[in-house]
């Protein structure tokens, strides 16, 4: 099965059960979809990728040839993920990557191979797309292409019952939802709902390291990274260089992979002329720090050409020193290129809280590779382990992590996999599902906690501390205030050191997602550059100048809270917390 090609649209089966709504097609949503199709509960799932489903274990078809361009490949170490693996290599939608083909790139042009031979690593036969492919054969309903807009696209319906927007006329009623994406697009997705505590879990900030969030202002970090496909002539690059590279001589590269010594040449070409051209030329994909992504970040969805040709030619000419070649070798050898901006790439912080959550009030649950399974989780080689580099290390998998521990390991497809399992199987248990997981917030409860090796490398740095979460303000009430029930952790006041700082005039459709964004715009780049971009965020002239300042006056915005009326509307109003 070429995992590149079309996936076929699945049908769905009768309504059995409880209906749950699968928000994400990655491999945290695909393993918690399968999982409760298997224990007989009717499931939904909504990916918004055009090529299908799969997330970072996702591949194209490029120049004739399968190239992966996120995961490189995967790990496994928990006993039911290496259960799940084999039965993939069974089935023959993956293979063993052979001892010997991943290395350190120690210094320009010296390698030495990894030490550690007994963990298992596995790559998708025709790319790792093809562990994401076998997911979705088994589900009756995949909504491909459905755009579930952060804009009250999920709202709970005067029964309870949560309501999916597929469209402008289409909303689709369900049992329960799990949110199984992060970044802006989760934060704002669960800015309206009255789950608090789910929503206090999916804020974001972007940086290339974990910042020590100040006093219960612990958030969830992810990094920004280039992934950059080029095709050379075979033999342009050393052979050293093995299937995959982690680069830790060049602060701004992360992993080099050979597509074609992973899954041979033209792995995924259908005609001979393909066959022939793709035999003389090698398809390689790098991946930047994060570090580099944040100092280049761009538009992902429309990168500037120019900004495209600025990225490009650095990392051509990075590779050229990390593999010892003369300078411009790679510039003037390679005959095709194609670059992404990877804007939410790699976790760099896990919550210890647990493998996932479940609000047994609201019937809503998370999953997704940053949940710590500290111990036995594999990598990515983008993440963690397991392919991209991981950029995130290595995985986790048996037990959390103490508030008091300092790091932990990265994300990876492996985490995420256990994450939608262990999710699925609450679900599914009716006992089970009247009782909250993962929850527990304020300084007696989780943390998120800096992974180790931050940022995909220990060039980017962490912070050698984890940070709480301050549970939901039950003062505000309302669609933007705190739940009216206990989130399960210690609700101690905030040290009375805190300062608050207030913004009003504020148009009523701006979230708190929106200005906390905004607000971390004001802070890095400035006064003046954040009041131009005021109305992006929904933030209006008159209140720009009140927000810049109050960003600008702290390193560290901990909370933003949008305030409402006893009616539950909005006020114009927020109150934010400064750590």
């Amino acid at each position: 099965h070429n995992h590149a090609a079309e996936i076929d649209p699945m049908r769905p089966r009768p309504h059995v059960g409880p209906q749950v709504g699968v928000i994400g097609g990655g491999i945290a949503g695909l393993s918690c979809a399968s999982r409760l199709q298997e224990l007989g509960v009717a499931v939904t799932l909504y990916d918004t990728g055009k090529r299908g489903p799969g997330g970072r274990a996702s591949s194209r078809l490029w120049r004739g040839q399968v190239a992966d361009h996120a995961a490189q490949f995967c790990e496994a170490r928990t006993p039911m993920f290496v259960s799940h693996m084999e039965e993939l290599l069974r089935d023959g939608k993956v293979k063993r990557l052979a001892e010997g083909m991943l290395c350190n790139l120690v210094k320009p042009g010296v390698v030495e191979p990894l030490d550690d031979n007994a963990v298992l690593r596995f790559v998708g036969e025709g790319g790792m797309g093809a562990i994401a492919d076998a997911a979705v054969g088994y589900l009756d309903d995949v909504r491909k292409d459905v755009w579930v807009s952060p804009n009250n696209g999920i709202r709970q319906g005067p029964n309870g019952k949560w309501l999916v927007r597929e469209s402008k006329s289409v909303e689709r009623p369900f049992d329960a939802i799990v949110i199984a994406h992060n970044g802006k697009c989760a934060e704002r997705l669960t800015s309206r709902i009255r789950a608090r505590s789910t929503h206090m879990l999916l804020r974001t900030r972007f940086a290339a390291k974990v910042g020590s969030g100040g006093v219960g202002g612990g958030r969830m970090t992810l990094n920004s990274m280039y992934s950059l496909l080029f095709e050379v002539p075979a033999g342009t690059l050393p052979v050293a260089l093995g299937a995959c590279s982690f680069v830790q001589c060049e602060p701004s590269l992360r992993l080099l992979s050979n597509n074609n010594a992973k899954h041979g040449a033209a792995a995924g070409s259908t005609e001979n002329q393909n066959n022939v051209a793709a035999a003389a030329n090698e398809i390689w994909t790098v991946i930047s720090s994060g570090t580099f992504g944040a100092k280049h970040k761009a538009p992902q969805e429309n990168l500037p050409a120019e900004v495209e040709r600025e990225v490009t030619s650095l990392l051509l000419e990075a590779i050229d020193r990390v593999a010892g070649l003369p300078p411009h070798t790679l510039s003037k050898r390679v005959t095709a290129t194609k670059l992404q901006l990877w804007g939410a790439a790699v976790p760099l912080n896990v919550w210890s809280g647990g493998p996932y959550t479940w609000d047994a009030e609201n019937s809503i649950g998370i999953a997704g590779d940053w949940f710590d399974h500290s111990g036995a989780v594999g990598a990515d080689g983008v993440g963690g382990a397991g392919g991209v580099a991981d950029e995130a290390g290595g995985g986790g998998g048996g037990r959390a992590v103490s508030a008091a521990a300092t790091t932990a390991m990265p994300s990876s497809i492996e985490s995420a996999w256990l994450s939608g399992r262990k999710l699925a199987d609450h679900i599914a248990d009716k006992q089970r599902r009247g009782v909250d997981a993962g929850l527990a917030l304020g300084p007696d409860g989780g943390t998120f906690v800096p992974t180790t090796g931050g940022g995909f490398g220990p060039s980017d740095g962490v912070s050698q501390s984890s940070a709480w979460v301050t549970p939901p303000d039950k003062s505000s009430g309302g669609a933007s205030g705190g739940s009216p029930r206990s989130s399960g952790g210690s609700s101690t006041a905030v040290s009375e050191a805190t300062e608050y700082l207030f913004v009003r005039n504020l148009s009523y459709e701006t979230t708190e997602a929106q200005l906390s964004e905004y607000l971390e715009q004001a802070a890095s780049l400035g006064a003046k550059a954040a009041y131009t971009g005021a109305a992006k965020f929904g933030v209006d002239s008159s209140s720009s100048a009140a927000a810049t300042a109050t960003a600008t006056k702290s390193s560290v915005v901990a909370a933003v809270t949008l305030l409402t009326g006893a009616d539950g509307r909005p006020r114009g109003l927020a109150r934010i917390r400064m750590a």
